[in-house]
């Protein structure tokens, strides 16, 4: 086992994730400014968009979101009418699902999101982006 101090004397990888996390969703939220919608929301938009009508549970899974976390990112779509979310026997049961003005918006988004997506792509060669995503989902599977 590792001395303690070596341990601490490592860069903390929740910290340094965090922070590449955040410039990342930084530079997508840039390029997606003109559309007036953030990265978090075109991401629920794209999913919806997969999916279909789905469940706050099922939803909440498949974006790996706590559901107080996902509500919060869904008022505001809800509110602008980009998705409904109809009333269940329980909040849990509520049903959510892309609308026209839902599915016509991530539309008229994509090309933002796909300048960033490209710009990222173009950065990284093809090992490089394989390394990065066989990482990322190592890392997902540890502390899942």
């Amino acid at each position: 086992m590792a001395e303690p101090d070596k341990i601490f004397a490592k860069p903390c990888y929740c910290t340094s994730l965090r922070k590449t996390a955040r410039a990342v969703t930084k530079f997508y939220d840039a390029a997606l400014e003109e559309s007036g919608i953030r990265v978090t929301q075109y991401a629920l938009l794209s999913h919806l968009s997969r999916l279909g009508p789905v469940s706050m549970r099922e939803l909440s899974e498949s974006v790996n979101l706590e559901r107080t976390t996902l509500l919060r990112n869904l008022h505001p779509l809800a509110r602008h009418g980009l998705v409904r979310v109809e009333s269940g026997p329980s909040s849990r049961a509520h049903r959510i699902s892309l609308t026209e003005e839902g599915a016509a918006e991530l539309e008229s988004t994509r090309p933002h999101w796909e300048k960033a997506q490209n710009k990222i792509h173009l950065a990284l060669d093809a090992e490089e982006r394989e390394l990065l995503n066989r990482l990322l989902q190592k890392l997902r599977n540890i502390v899942a």
